[in-house]
């Protein structure tokens, strides 16, 4: 185990991702230069938080967030329809949906990207909700991720449980990951943030400690 895991952890930290449905996109634009042009098209039209890579070369595909700007993902399946020979639209992200990519991509010797695998499942997903566990002096001591469908079971079992006062869902996630933490007697008290991560400050029992720990 390194030396870093054994640290208490003070603080744990939740971003959630940019907000909005997911698409995939997908271009088969014929070469590497017209794959280039493609992707120009979509990193115009959206923030690049809101875009996550998963295939390029003479295939392009790409996830993207709206953020509620349905107008932007009309407007640039428009101008790639009209520009290239083969395109896709998939609503969502699912392993059948990175399978087609897959294929294209072998066939068209375009590369696939590094996408994020969920901690608890280990399935890929391309806007994950992170996680990053703090010790003193704002270390980080890991970050994990955690796919869409296994946050919302997490949440949906709070409220069927009726926990939805106790403990936040962080703390849910974590306890359910094979490498997230062990929970001795504390509490996650959440702190005000202006942005869209939350921030939670770990209580603790001084008789427990360390009451949390990275392992």
């Amino acid at each position: 185990m390194a030396r870093s895991d054994r640290r208490t952890v003070e603080c744990i930290k939740l971003d959630p991702g940019p907000p909005g449905m997911t698409s995939l996109l997908v271009v088969q634009a014929g070469g590497a230069r017209e794959g280039e042009a493609a992707r120009s098209v979509l990193a115009e039209a959206f923030d690049p938080s809101h875009l996550r890579w998963v295939c390029r070369g003479p295939v392009v595909a790409v996830a993207v967030r709206t953020g509620g700007n349905e107008n932007a993902l009309r407007a640039a399946e428009e101008v790639l329809r009209q520009e290239h020979p083969f395109f896709a639209r998939m609503d969502g992200f699912n392993h059948v949906h990175y399978r087609i990519v897959e294929d294209l991509a072998v066939q068209t010797e375009s590369h696939l990207l590094r996408l994020p695998r969920c901690a608890i499942c280990r399935n890929l997903e391309p806007f994950p909700t992170q996680v990053e566990l703090i010790a003193e002096a704002g270390i980080c001591l890991r970050r994990r991720y955690y796919c869409l469908s296994c946050v919302a079971r997490a949440a949906e079992a709070q409220v069927l449980e009726g926990r939805r006062t106790r403990q936040p869902l962080v703390a849910d996630l974590l306890m359910a990951d094979p490498r997230g933490l062990r929970f001795r007697g504390a509490r996650l008290v959440k702190q005000r943030s202006r942005t869209g991560v939350g921030v939670f400050r770990v209580e603790r029992d001084a008789a427990a400690r360390p009451a949390l720990t990275a392992h």
